[in-house]
């Protein structure tokens, strides 16, 4: 076997392997992390590490219905049970909660809907979640890892760490280990 043929087999089993791997990424994660701009194996993997939830199948999936309330995760049967809880909470003043497939934080990103029930709409809040890690990439001249860090912890170097390693580690070993080389 000559070294063309060997590198073109190489190549072709690695693009091979890659797209088989991209293929667990659900359509609606990759259609909005295109139209955003960020890498889609990270931003579903974000979405893996914020809002798990296992399958009878063996597999971990992103749960739309999720919060975050002062660290006891919660997981809604559907959309109109994670609003009338979320209601209540912004009733008695409370904003500090995350919501949603990536988990945005209410309190610091109300501001990307123009409303709590808009905000419980699981494209609307993947969409806000996909535009404040492309807005933390430029801010990080482009390295999708460091904005990854930040998207979970801005101001903590330690936390925005343990997070990045936590994502990282999610990508290469069950979305595309190709996503290691960002």
């Amino acid at each position: 076997m000559n070294k063309v043929t060997l590198i073109t087999i190489l190549f072709a089993s690695t693009s091979f392997f890659a797209n088989a791997n991209l293929s667990k990424i659900p359509s609606g994660f990759v259609s909005i992390a295109n139209d955003v701009g960020v890498p889609s194996d990270v931003f579903y993997s974000i979405a893996i590490r914020e809002s798990r939830v296992a399958t009878n199948k063996n597999r971990a999936i992103p749960w739309p219905w999720a919060v975050n309330h002062r660290g006891t995760a919660l997981y809604f049967k559907d959309r109109d049970s994670m609003y009338n809880y979320l209601k209540e909470l912004v009733k008695d003043g409370d904003r500090n909660f995350d919501m949603g497939l990536v988990q945005t934080n209410w309190r610091w990103h109300n501001h990307r809907y123009t409303s709590l029930w808009e905000a419980t709409n699981p494209v609307t809040s993947a969409t806000a979640g996909a535009t404040y890690l492309r807005e933390l990439i430029d801010k990080n001249e482009g390295d999708v890892w460091k904005a990854v860090g930040k998207y979970h912890s801005p101001s903590n170097k330690t936390r925005a760490s343990n997070y990045r390693q936590a994502v990282k580690q999610i990508c290469c070993s069950e979305v595309n280990p190709l996503c290691c080389d960002y």
